[in-house]
């Protein structure tokens, strides 16, 4: 992000700060992968009778990830396309600044539960007590980064770049407020997502969406 706005490439510095790290975890996977898999295609484009008749097979299970996958791209993009239509010049710069920057730390604060899920899913001993005790953690985690985050975030904004470029007190901490919310569910959501429960998933992040919208 600070690479793209130094050369001046405007908006798109949210598209390169986006991109740019899954590409350089793709990069350093693929020869891990060709290691312990060397005859698997990594992009393999063929399709055959054999390939549908496993799709039909697996979809009924799967098109619920598929759903989830979709409405959760939309709850953490869709709202800034709202704000562009609604809002002009600044005010949609500030909006993005801070959705990016929360964005990144969501990534960050969420991969302890990342790494739970699989556990969950191989349902090894004491998984179950695993997860409670990082949902526990969760609360702990998530509501004093949201806190700290609610407070410092305008003043980071403001020395770091200028007063223009900060959405202010208000914004930031509604953007807390929601990431907070959003952070506790994190592991309930992954256990959903560890015992296959998709389509309750899916449902309940098409109510996310539509309650991040309104408000």
């Amino acid at each position: 992000l600070w690479m793209g706005f130094r050369v001046g490439l405007g908006v798109w510095s949210f598209v390169l700060s986006q991109s740019l790290p899954s590409l350089a975890a793709i990069a350093l996977a693929t020869p891990a992968i060709r290691a312990a898999a060397p005859g698997l295609r990594l992009l393999d484009f063929a399709w055959s009778r054999e390939d549908s008749d496993r799709l039909q097979e697996l979809w009924p299970e799967s098109s619920g990830l598929m759903r989830f996958q979709f409405w959760t791209l939309l709850v953490y993009t869709f709202d800034a396309m709202l704000v562009a239509w609604l809002c002009q010049g600044k005010l949609v710069g500030q909006y993005l600044l801070v959705a990016n920057l929360f964005s990144k730390l969501r990534l960050l604060l969420q991969s302890a539960d990342e790494a739970v899920w699989p556990i969950l899913a191989a349902k090894t001993n004491k998984a179950e007590v695993i997860a409670e005790g990082v949902l526990r953690f969760n609360g702990w985690l998530w509501g004093g980064a949201m806190a700290v985050s609610a407070v410092c975030i305008p003043a980071f904004i403001a020395h770091y770049k200028a007063e223009d470029f900060s959405g202010g007190t208000l914004l930031t901490a509604l953007f807390a407020l929601r990431y907070l919310i959003t952070g506790i569910a994190s592991q309930p959501g992954y256990w959903m997502f560890g015992h296959g429960h998709m389509d309750l998933l899916a449902r309940l992040m098409r109510r996310e969406l539509v309650c991040c919208l309104t408000f």
